[in-house]
């Protein structure tokens, strides 16, 4: 679930490392569909060996599906390339065809309401990755509209080079990657407090989830493009605002916790 969700098939939340959002979360869902199907089967095990077995098969026809596919297109690497798709579409074709006589023989038998439920799990995780494809494309062309249009802006009369005052009111933003939006929401602090705030700090959490964990050298690129993007934050509101500015960051593996820890 953590890794279909670092690919956004599921919601995002499932792809933090941490106890709260991952794992108690996988348990409570795991453990709704097992009782589910107790309470549709009243613990038959005939129809839950076929329940089993169907979507069992199912992914071993995707994952030798999958091994052919990649066998054919990295051939050029392996000079055994042939042994091997010969080896995997053997196992694509014994277990497609143990698939389809399952599926066949015990469709009244709980076949059925596998295929509904496989299929609608399908969707869902269709659903979901499309809204986030949606949702990225917008701020994507949100962050082309806004960005080059406030970084063209004129630079203050005055910018500011000396450090942040103690004591003095402190807006403190949460940003994300550096980009129009940031930009815009840091515009806005003026309008919406005036007169108010005059020096800024921006703070971000890298979240070391199933895509980044993969090793020293991942955190290390992962804390670097985080004070690469909080830099350009800080020259910004030095050049553009003419307020003192600074930053901070913390990487974790649950965003709610570590901003909570960082905010204070």
């Amino acid at each position: 679930m953590s890794t279909m969700a670092q690919d956004s098939w599921l919601p995002h939340q499932l792809s933090s490392l941490s106890e709260r959002l991952t794992m108690r979360n996988g348990v409570y869902i795991m453990g709704g569909a097992a009782i589910a199907a107790m309470l549709y089967t009243g613990g038959d095990v005939h129809v839950l060996v076929v329940m089993y077995s169907i979507n069992v098969f199912l992914t071993f026809s995707l994952s030798n599906l999958g091994m052919t596919r990649f066998t054919v297109g990295h051939r050029a690497k392996d000079p055994r390339w042939r042994r091997h798709l010969a080896m995997h579409l053997t196992g694509l074709l014994l277990c497609v065809a143990i698939l389809v006589v399952t599926v066949y023989e015990k469709f009244l038998a709980g076949g059925w309401v596998t295929l509904v439920v496989t299929v609608s799990v399908i969707v869902a995780c269709a659903s979901v990755r499309r809204h986030y494809r949606v949702v990225a494309e917008k701020l994507r062309t949100l962050n082309e509209e806004l960005g080059p249009t406030l970084e063209l802006q004129h630079d203050h009369p005055e910018p500011a080079e000396g450090a942040m005052s103690e004591g003095e009111p402190t807006a403190v933003l949460l940003a994300g990657g550096y980009g129009g939006i940031g930009l815009l929401t840091l515009r806005q602090i003026d309008p919406i407090f005036p007169g108010h705030f005059r020096q800024v700090i921006f703070i971000s959490v890298g979240v070391i989830d199933s895509g980044t964990f993969k090793g020293p050298d991942e955190v290390a690129a992962l804390r670097a493009s985080i004070q690469a993007q909080l830099a350009r934050y800080v020259t910004f509101a030095r050049r553009k605002l003419g307020w003192p500015a600074d930053a901070d960051m913390i990487i974790g593996t649950d965003v709610v916790d570590e901003l909570d820890r960082l905010c204070r």
